[in-house]
């Protein structure tokens, strides 16, 4: 369901800041929109040939929220199509203030359920800095998009077995351990073989593809749009 235009830690320039999108009836929906994003999504064709355009944020680091501003500020100025912004409280109008975005340039919602489209963002474990993962559904399908996260949710694991949750994109990290990403420990550890085909691992580190493909998981670098 999600493709990505860039699947990298805040740190890992050559793979891009970590995002992923999908489309529904001619509409974007960003997931994240870090340092890279923007240009990616401009130069790919995605915001100027969609009818409306969504943005998700888990949280406000900047490989996350980078180029919203400007994202934002295209869409209005340029597009003449104001950006709806997904978040779950109203921190987000002020960082938006703070970027000289203000409130009548864009809407903000705390969830979304329109158009045959739900993104519903979960509580996630980053570090002290509030962060949320997000459910995202569409054509009866649901995926999971971890943003940055230390921890899988409890019934992860159960949602993906019993088919609740067709597909879970997760952050990885390759450190022995971490407060604010999975470990690569971690998730070998906590998920069992059988489930592995289901999971794409995401924000990376460093260029570890070859490896978690060899233990079973998926990867976002073979997820990556180049505008086809």
């Amino acid at each position: 369901m999600l493709r990505f235009l860039g699947c990298g830690g805040a740190f890992n320039a050559a793979l891009g800041t970590n995002a992923a999108f999908f489309t529904h009836n001619g509409n974007l929906y960003l997931l994240d929109c870090g340092e890279t994003v923007f240009e990616r999504a401009k130069l790919s064709g995605l915001l100027d040939s969609a009818k409306e355009i969504f943005v998700a944020v888990t949280h406000f680091h900047s490989d996350h929220v980078g180029s919203l501003g400007t994202l934002l500020g295209y869409c209005y100025f340029i597009l003449k199509k104001p950006a709806t912004v997904i978040y779950p409280t109203d921190e987000m109008k002020t960082l938006m203030t703070l970027m000289g975005m203000p409130e009548n340039q864009y809407r903000l919602l705390h969830s979304l359920d329109a158009d045959g489209v739900r993104l519903s963002p979960v509580p996630a474990k980053h570090g002290d800095l509030p962060a949320w993962s997000y459910e995202a559904s569409c054509e009866g399908e649901t995926v999971f998009y971890s943003g940055d996260a230390a921890e899988m949710p409890s019934a992860l694991l159960d949602d993906l077995s019993a088919g609740r949750i067709a597909h879970a994109y997760l952050d990885a990290c390759d450190a022995p351990e971490s407060a604010l990403h999975l470990t690569l420990n971690k998730l070998l550890s906590q998920v069992p073989s059988a489930l592995r085909a289901k999971i794409t691992l995401m924000h990376l580190n460093r260029d570890f593809a070859a490896f978690v493909k060899a233990q079973g998981f998926g990867c976002a670098t073979d997820l990556l749009y180049k505008g086809e």
